[in-house]
C-alpha cells in the first residue's frame, strides 16, 4: 500500500467539489461532516476554513484525516469523500480524530 497522497486520490476543482455536495449523503459527527458520493475511484477532499483555527491547526488536521483516508482506503467503497471539521475538532487529540473518522467511514459502509 502506497504511503503517498496522489492527486488521483484527491478532489481538486470546485466543480468536482460541488457535485459531491450536491448528490451526496452526508453522515455527522459531533466534530466532523462527512459527505459521500458514489463515482468510479475513491478520491479525498477536505474543506478546512479559518474558523477552525490557525495554519498550524488546520494542517494538523488534515494531515491526521488524510493519513485516516490512506490507512482505510483499501475497505472503504468507490466514491468521493469530502471531510468538514467543525471548530471544535481543534481542541480534539489524533486519536480522537482518527476514531471519529473510522465511525463515519464505518456508517459509510454498512
Amino acid at each position: 500500500m502506497s504511503q503517498k497522497f496522489k492527486k488521483a486520490s484527491r478532489l481538486l476543482k470546485n466543480p468536482e467539489y460541488q457535485a459531491v455536495f450536491k448528490t451526496g449523503i452526508r453522515v455527522r459527527h459531533h466534530f466532523l461532516t462527512l459527505i459521500f458520493a458514489k463515482s468510479g475511484q475513491k478520491r479525498l477532499g477536505l474543506v478546512v476554513g479559518t474558523r477552525i483555527g490557525g495554519a498550524v491547526v488546520r494542517n494538523r488536521i488534515k494531515r491526521v484525516i488524510r493519513e485516516g483516508f490512506r490507512h482505510w482506503k483499501d475497505l472503504l467503497p468507490s466514491g468521493d469523500f469530502v471531510i468538514l471539521p467543525t471548530p471544535a475538532a481543534a481542541k480534539k487529540t489524533n486519536s480522537e480524530i482518527k476514531t471519529a473518522l473510522q465511525q463515519l467511514f464505518s456508517k459509510v459502509t454498512a
